[in-house]
């Protein structure tokens, strides 16, 4: 019990810092680069990591094979809070998506190696039992991924509604 209560109270204290973290101070705020001699005016920039990974994601000289792509579409400016959700939202789904497809990468090979030992078994009872035990593990891994897959896109389909307003 006291353990937990320790990590109540730990969890508190983490979460009131990163929120006290997140108040800006208007004012005459400087930010300094490789030298002293090169500030930058913060008071100027509205929001410095967003522009920063805008134009890092969409290269000053507009060429495709300089941007950056992938997890999220690179032409989509965040401005809005709404933006900013459904951006964060898409590049969590594709990450998702990305590892279920991984995963199921590996139990295809997984059943293509147990095919091919039920196929060479030539009448070894063991060997031809481990790989239909194995067949069945795949099938049930890749139904399992399946179904994982769809309940990720019922759930991010769910919320992305509730963003809109369905």
């Amino acid at each position: 019990m006291k353990k937990i209560v320790l990590l109540g109270i730990i969890t508190a204290y983490i979460v009131g810092l990163s929120s006290l973290a997140q108040f800006e101070v208007p004012g005459n705020a400087t930010i300094y680069t490789e030298e002293q001699t090169q500030v930058i005016n913060a008071d100027d920039l509205s929001n410095p990591i967003r522009e920063g990974a805008y134009k890092v994601i969409n290269a000053e000289d507009n060429i495709p094979k300089n941007k950056v792509g992938g997890l999220v579409s690179a032409d989509i400016e965040i401005e809005t809070h709404d933006t900013a959700k459904l951006q964060t939202l898409s590049i969590i789904r594709n990450i998702i998506n990305y590892a279920l497809g991984l995963v199921s990468l590996v139990a295809l090979i997984y059943l293509i190696y147990h095919g091919v030992l039920v196929l060479t078994a030539a009448g070894d009872e063991t060997q031809y039992k481990r790989g239909i035990k194995g067949i069945q593990f795949a099938a049930i891994a890749i139904a399992g991924i399946g179904l994982s897959r769809l309940i990720v896109s019922f759930v991010f389909y769910i919320i992305q509604g509730a963003i809109n307003g369905f």
